[in-house]
């Protein structure tokens, strides 16, 4: 160490403050208890949902803590519902992460506001575990305190450019996007734009679209008149309109859409297009081993909880799990750095659900 010249006043300043710093905790840490956050919403039809979720991280905790809880910490979840998506979820975030003192976040919907509340996370170094939301972060933008349990569409539309190329053997196709030409678009546009070029296609020309027959018709001939042989759809609503128009004319695209759009709808498209459309999904059934399902549906029936949304019920748990694990590696001594450090090293851990 330097040498310095130090007052008595600074001497004994520095003494007090070696004599405490065994117990100066990150924000949420104490001798007994971690605090963790997660938000969800608390009004409208995703109101259950939000619900459901913190049901089985509550109960999850309670199991954990029932055990000791984690180097005799026991976990409280501070769970903290919003009015509405977007702005409102943004706000209370903030509250959490500035008022509600958390050690991290867990499990959070974050849908409408996705890239706000990382960057939120980031500014403040709360880390982030498994927030629910159908995008990932910005990759051009530094990421340490989000970790995300799944790709986002992002990378789901890129998974479908490699489909094309490798699978159904695709040379230089036309491709056409369509969607409600917001700005989620224009990102899922870029991406796919930009794994396009890894394999030396063309453009990619982008159309916005309303779900109307008017114009799913001209919409359809349009793309017709174009040479459209593979159409990227990126709405909710009016992908059978617009196939039920392309089928008028005998316009038979190769169709690729990310699953957490499909809708109903889906099952009553025209049978032209039989074995021509794909869809892209994070996880798949086979995922789920039979003891991580066995382990699912016992903490369900241990709580009385009902499964009336068992994929987020999932999504929720398996947050909560990989939050579990990575205080466990970070050790007793645990502060948010070792804590990061440890989910950065975690690879090829089995959850026995994703």
């Amino acid at each position: 160490m330097p040498t310095y010249t130090m007052s008595v006043e600074d001497i004994n300043d520095l003494i007090a403050y070696l004599k405490r710093l065994q117990k100066d905790f990150d924000p949420g840490l104490k001798e007994k208890s971690i605090r963790i956050g997660t938000i969800l919403p608390a009004s409208g039809q995703t109101a259950i949902i939000g619900q459901a979720m913190v049901e089985v991280m509550a109960a999850y905790f309670e199991d954990i803590n029932s055990l000791g809880g984690i180097y005799d910490r026991k976990l409280k979840l501070i769970a903290s519902p919003y009015e509405t998506a977007g702005q409102s979820a943004l706000a209370d975030a903030a509250r959490l992460m500035n008022e509600e003192n958390v050690f991290a976040m867990v499990g959070a919907v974050i849908a409408g506001a996705d890239r706000e509340i990382a960057e939120l996370a980031e500014d403040k170094k709360v880390p982030l575990i498994g927030p629910f939301t159908f995008l990932s972060a910005d990759p051009d933008a530094l990421n340490e305190f989000t970790f995300y349990l799944s790709s986002g569409l992002s990378e789901q539309v890129r998974a479908l450019v490699e489909f094309a190329a490798r699978e159904l053997k695709l040379d230089n196709p036309r491709i056409a996007v369509l969607g409600p030409g917001d700005d989620h678009q224009k990102d899922l546009q870029t991406a796919i734009e930009e794994q396009c070029q890894t394999h030396e296609w063309g453009a990619v020309a982008g159309f916005s679209f309303a779900p109307t027959p008017a114009d799913a018709t001209a919409a359809a001939s349009a793309l017709k008149r174009q040479g459209v042989d593979a159409l990227f759809y990126l709405d909710f609503r009016g992908l059978k309109t617009l196939l039920e128009a392309a089928e008028k004319i005998n316009w038979r695209p190769y169709v690729f859409l990310p699953g957490a759009l499909v809708q109903k709808e889906i099952l009553g498209l025209p049978v032209g297009f039989q074995d021509k459309i794909y869809l892209s999904y994070p996880t798949l059934p086979s995922d789920q081993t039979p003891s991580g399902v066995s382990e699912f549906q016992t903490l369900l029936k241990k709580h009385q909880l009902s499964v009336n949304h068992q994929t987020l019920q999932i999504s929720a748990l398996v947050a909560a799990t990989i939050l579990v694990e990575g205080l466990k590696r970070a050790g007793k001594d645990l502060c948010r750095e070792k804590f990061i450090r440890a989910l950065e090293k975690l690879y090829e851990f089995q959850t026995g659900l994703t």
